[in-house]
């Protein structure tokens, strides 16, 4: 029983979800086949490993068919049955939640059962409370012709062609589906082409931008959207950002007027354009990183689940806050998110965070206590960045010592992790050079009353760093390493 495909079906669900299976299992509705539901009753005992010896097919022969002569083919053939129940469980399932499908199945079934007293007005009544929802996504302008493409279907039906019909919204709905989702994928397309080789066919797309000049439908925010996305992603340099501008403007007026993925989608776009920016040396991005940061959490957009999605914006936005100096909305955010974080990231994050508040408020001793508490977890960068904070402390302390003992640490652990791409690793490595360098120049000089050849060790260094190549935390080197005038 172990490996069956149906055992490896029920590992993959949650116990809520194999109570509502077995709810479904117990509905005559669904199945009249009762040993598919004593089948049921046995496997659920041992949910979710369902590795018991007890699961022998043998033993659940027994229980199943009781002293009948065993039969292996009847245990499997319930499995089958149980098998395609599972699967109708989840169509049921979705259908359950899907209430656009729900609503255009309950009246296609109206209209062939020539129900035409609960057709009229209660249609109008859908359609009215359609037209009035705040985030309207492309599938709801699907949704909206569905709808009318059934009125219109129970109009011809009732023979009622002089009658007023709703064939240019019809229309109308089913070209603004059909351009959002357009508008989407074209996007989607061209963010791909920049990590393949060759290049996508976009049929379709010129006469499509061309529509769009003439016809902008800057009442659809969702065609808006993507349009504006469009032409910030395909826009040269020189138009760049003045499309960038406008795709901001058009956030901070509509951006609550959309769905929340696709809302994501947009904010993730101008995120990553302000970071390519920042690496350039161009500061005031890390304003407008923080800002598009503050309203993606001010509309919940960065909760999935009631956790932060990935649990790493718990870490990178204090980043970019402390580098602005907002050390009270620091402390404001770790209050407010620090129990919005997956259980098993929790203490980490939230003892690396707080010692990143500790190191910008220069109590430098109580970041080297907070870091103690960081473990491993899947994502290299994090326990890397914790390991970096903790040399920065040590520097700051002047206690080199224990700073090259983490240096050396974490040296080996850069080196043997194949999870890091080359690109990261040479730019840590090359950190590691530099902090180590300078730590046995800060013993070997700072004690001495002439600063001189501290002095000249710095402009050394300082030249080594110009010279490096890529290098992480390249700002806080730049600053230990000013010379003195």
């Amino acid at each position: 029983m172990h490996n069956r495909k149906f055992i490896s079906l029920l590992q993959a669900i949650d116990t809520p979800t194999l109570n509502q299976f077995m709810k479904y299992v117990a509905s005559p509705y669904f199945n009249s086949n009762k040993r598919a539901l004593t089948l049921m009753e046995v496997l659920k005992k041992y949910h979710p490993e369902y590795n018991s010896p007890a699961l022998k097919i043998e033993r659940v022969y027994k229980k199943v068919f009781g002293n009948k002569a065993f039969r292996e083919q009847a245990v499997k053939n319930l499995l089958t049955e149980l098998t395609r129940l599972f699967e109708s469980f989840l169509t049921q399932q979705h259908f359950d939640t899907d209430t656009n499908y729900q609503e255009e199945a309950f009246w296609e079934t109206i209209i062939k059962q020539n129900m035409n007293e609960l057709f009229d007005k209660k249609l109008e009544h859908i359609l009215e409370r359609q037209a009035q929802k705040k985030r309207k996504d492309a599938p709801q302008y699907h949704h909206q012709f569905r709808l009318l493409e059934l009125d219109y279907t129970w109009q011809i039906a009732q023979r009622s062609r002089l009658k007023q019909t709703k064939l240019l919204p019809m229309i109308n709905q089913l070209d603004q589906y059909y351009i959002a989702h357009k508008l989407k994928y074209y996007c989607v397309m061209h963010n791909r082409q920049r990590m393949v080789t060759g290049r996508f066919q976009m049929p379709l797309l010129d006469s499509l931008l061309e529509h769009l000049q003439t016809e902008p439908y800057s009442d659809i925010p969702l065609i808006s959207f993507w349009h504006k996305l469009l032409l910030f992603m395909t826009s040269e340099n020189s138009q760049k950002e003045a499309n960038y501008s406008d795709l901001k403007k058009l956030l901070e007026e509509k951006g609550t007027t959309i769905p929340i993925e696709d809302a994501r989608a947009i904010y993730v776009a101008v995120i990553n354009y302000c970071a390519r920016k920042t690496r350039t040396g161009e500061q005031k991005y890390w304003e407008e990183l923080f800002q598009h940061y503050e309203r993606m959490l001010q509309q919940d957009l960065l909760l999935e689940k009631g956790y932060l999605t990935p649990a790493g914006h718990f870490s990178n936005i204090p980043a970019i806050a402390l580098r602005l100096g907002k050390i009270k909305w620091v402390e404001q955010f770790i209050k407010e998110y620090k129990d919005k974080i997956p259980p098993k990231e929790q203490k980490s994050l939230v003892s690396y965070v707080s010692a990143l508040l500790a190191y910008h408020k220069k109590d430098y001793w109580d970041a080297v206590f907070l870091l103690k508490d960081f473990e491993i977890q899947g994502v290299p960068t994090q326990y890397v960045s914790c390991k970096f904070l903790l040399v920065k402390a040590y520097f700051e302390l002047e206690e080199f010592e224990l700073m090259e003992a983490v240096i050396n640490a974490i040296s080996i652990y850069i080196r043997r992790n194949e999870q890091i791409p080359p690109a990261p690793k040479k730019a840590y490595q090359n950190f590691i050079l530099m902090a180590n360098k300078m730590s046995k120049a800060w013993q070997n000089n700072a004690h001495l009353r002439d600063k001189t050849a501290l002095q000249k060790k710095k402009k050394d260094l300082l030249e080594e760093l110009n010279n490096i190549g890529a290098v992480t935390q390249k700002e806080w080197l730049l600053q230990k390493l000013k010379v003195e005038e």
